[in-house]
């Protein structure tokens, strides 16, 4: 069983390893792609017209959506999210959810232009973020972000740990998710006794 966590700037680190403790156990999805199972899709988003997941059209006209633990709708979706879908398997999906892997503030980026800023890849939250060809930006230019930009990353770990990211936004200072430090990802080096941990 692999520890698979997510946590938050308001979450206390006691209650965070007590959460880690009671044994939460989910697959970690890696960039290869999405999962599919009996009931269940997971992917990122490659279309509308209901939602387009894996090569896979899922009816949405009686779904419900949570986005970031809340009650929403399709309309807050974008292409690249990974999303997970439930339902029969021939039929309709029932619910749609999303949550970010990351929402954090850049601490290197490619093309600094401060003297404090670290140069090399996008690094937030002590996390390697990566890119490549596919992945969808939003108010988002990979040579142009600055350390200090609030950034909001959709993804998959890769066998190796690293965060390569689907879909990429920045965020702007009134946006509602800009205030909170959120990260998911895998647990390493638990230790209990004192009450730290690494993840990703």
């Amino acid at each position: 069983m692999r520890g698979f966590l997510r946590t938050s700037s308001w979450m206390p680190l006691l209650a965070v390893t007590a959460l880690f403790c009671g044994c939460i156990d989910e697959t970690q999805q890696t960039a290869e792609g999405g999962i599919e199972g009996t009931g269940k899709t997971i992917g990122p988003i490659s279309g509308f017209g209901s939602v387009h997941v894996n090569g896979t059209r899922l009816d949405t006209t009686d779904s419900s959506f949570v986005f970031e633990g809340q009650l929403s709708s399709e309309d807050q979706l974008f292409k690249g999210m990974v999303i997970s879908a439930t339902g029969d398997a021939s039929g309709p999906a029932d619910n749609i959810e999303f949550r970010f892997n990351l929402v954090g503030s850049l601490d290197a980026v490619p093309s600094p232009v401060a003297d404090d800023c670290e140069q090399g890849n996008m690094l937030a939250l002590g996390q390697e973020i990566l890119s490549d060809e596919l992945t969808i930006l939003r108010n988002f230019a990979v040579n142009d972000v600055q350390c200090g930009d609030i950034i909001a990353v959709s993804g998959f770990r890769r066998s190796d740990g690293e965060l390569l990211a689907t879909y990429l936004e920045r965020l702007g200072p009134t946006d509602s998710l800009a205030a909170a430090s959120v990260l998911e990802g895998p647990v390493q080096s638990l230790d209990e006794q004192g009450l730290s941990f690494r993840i990703g």
